[in-house]
């Protein structure tokens, strides 16, 4: 961790001494430290990118409580970093240049649902098991219950801040990502201005699950993946939907290693235009490996490796609300696995060799059934490394082999080809389906030491050639995941990117908010 050098004008000792005395008088004294005991803790994550510590470490319990910070902020010309429940990949709430940190999940943790508009409004520090919980106490009709399209991540991350940053939804097939399930929000502007976007922008409607027309208001797409630069989110409200009476869970590799990946790609084409399952996913096995890496009681060894496939995994979670309707889908599934030279995997093998695959709780539940609170894969396997960092890209999904071949040549440049070894580095390949099959995400997930800088210098460099082969196959970067979007493909974009300009100096002409997180003030480090 490196000192904060002081170069802005709002972060010189007397100027902070203020701030920190207004702030105190504003929040309450328990909620607003300057102790560097306190401040350090905010000053990386679990990710490999690099910031400083910040001068200030602010808790709100509210929205009213955000708009004065902000206001103090302002008019001391103090940066404001704010921050959910921490649990990002790509080092988007660590401080750049100190300032403010502003905690929301400790205290903002209201959560409210309205059965009869299939709704729910959460604050940020509601997390994604706790969303989940809350909405499955609610029905949609007297036998369905209520769930959130919940994302693909861990249950203990904030389900506001995944939404905001566009998360990949767990059910996107059927339901799309996370952003396009968002119906209202609440924004604090940089200058301490409250923005209610949505229906509830306007007097005495409330939160409804309604489409948007007209010209307002509908400014809600602005905010989006904004990464914390035009304002802060405090209150969402997202659409829900009825939970499946029926599920169960299946895992597919192709027949023989020959063609895994062509094959793959025609089951996930073909499976998703029959629009009835309700998750899919295919991960590359290094994501079982580095599992069975993080559990002591699973030793790694060649016997091991001889024992798993190592082709690709697809993950299929298919669902129907009677017991004919669940059955014709099941044989339909089967069907096309079968004409695409897939095979099916006796979960009952995989349970005895691991806890959970992707987000499951197999260890809990019937063997072939699905949970949608998040994995603890991710969790087991930083327990061993201590730092994650993902990135992705969307393509049509027949550019899949060619990318995957490109980044295939890099991955092996910066990894051990020994297996062994890689399952120790814990470098995984991935990819997925968006509905119908038309493109997917492709996607790379990376566990590091964050205490050796070779390795991070590696990891670095790895992360960097890799959106640069994205880019190069004209494959648009997937969000702000990486550290290098902004900057690699920020500039692409022509005339939306002088746009984004303007409007980041129109809500934030001193650039305050998060400052240096995205490429759009000429002094961007």
């Amino acid at each position: 961790m490196a000192e904060v050098e002081i170069v802005e004008p709002g972060l010189n000792v007397e100027n902070l001494k203020i701030v920190v005395k207004k702030l105190k008088e504003a929040i309450g004294d328990k909620w607003v430290s300057d102790d560097p005991t306190a401040t350090v803790c905010y000053s990386g994550d679990f990710t490999h990118v690099a910031g400083v510590r910040p001068q200030i470490v602010v808790l709100p319990s509210s929205t009213e409580d955000v708009q004065q910070v902000l206001r103090i902020a302002y008019e001391h010309k103090v940066p404001v970093i704010p921050m959910g429940t921490g649990f990002n990949h790509a080092g988007l709430c660590v401080p750049r240049r100190g300032g403010i940190v502003l905690d929301l999940a400790k205290r903002m943790i209201k959560i409210s649902v309205d059965e009869e508009s299939m709704t729910m409004t959460v604050e940020p520090g509601i997390r994604c098991a706790a969303a989940y919980d809350a909405a499955h106490k609610h029905h949609a009709t007297s036998i369905t219950t209520l769930r959130p399209a919940i994302p693909m991540t861990m249950g203990s991350v904030s389900i506001l801040s995944n939404y905001v940053s566009s998360g990949g939804a767990g059910q996107c097939a059927k339901m799309g990502f996370s952003a396009q399930q968002i119906l209202g929000m609440t924004w604090v502007l940089p200058n301490g201005d409250i923005l209610k976007l949505g229906t509830s922008s306007l007097p005495n409607v409330g939160n409804i699950n309604a489409c948007y027309l007209g010209p307002g208001p509908t400014i809600m797409g602005m905010c989006i993946n904004a990464t914390g630069m035009l304002g802060v989110c405090t209150e969402m409200t997202i659409k829900l939907f009825p939970e499946p009476r029926l599920e169960k869970f299946h895992v597919f590799v192709p027949e023989t290693p020959e063609g895994g990946l062509d094959k793959s790609i025609d089951f996930i084409r073909k499976i998703t235009q029959q629009d009835f399952t309700d998750y899919i996913y295919k991960s590359h096995i290094g994501m079982f490996l580095a599992l069975a890496a993080s559990m002591p009681e699973i030793p790694i060894t060649d016997e091991l490796l001889t024992m798993v496939p190592m082709e690709d995994m697809i993950f299929i979670t298919i669902a129907g609300e009677t017991e004919e309707e669940f059955s014709v889908r099941e044989e339909i599934l089967m069907e096309i696995a079968a004409e695409c030279g897939l095979m099916s995997l006796d979960l009952e093998m995989l349970l005895g060799m691991a806890g959970a695959i992707m987000p499951l709780e197999l260890k809990d539940l019937p063997v072939g059934t699905y949970k949608k609170v998040g994995p603890n894969t991710l969790g087991r396997v930083m327990a061993k490394k201590g730092s994650f960092h993902w990135t992705a890209c969307t393509c049509k999904l027949e550019q899949v082999p060619d990318i995957f071949k490109d980044s295939l040549l890099i991955y092996k440049k910066y990894h051990s080809s020994d297996p062994l070894e890689k399952v120790h580095e814990e470098v995984t390949l991935h990819g997925g389906a968006l509905p119908f099959g038309r493109c997917t995400p492709f996607e790379f997930d990376t566990f590091c030491d964050q205490g050796d800088p070779e390795e991070v210098k590696r990891l670095s460099v790895f992360m960097r050639k890799i959106h640069q082969t994205f880019l190069k196959h004209n494959a648009p970067l997937f969000r702000e995941a990486s550290g290098d979007d902004g900057w690699l493909a920020l500039p692409l974009t022509g005339v939306s990117y002088d746009i984004l300009k303007k409007v980041k100096k129109l809500f934030d002409p001193d650039n305050l908010m998060n400052p240096d997180i995205e490429p759009v003030f000429e002094d961007y480090v």
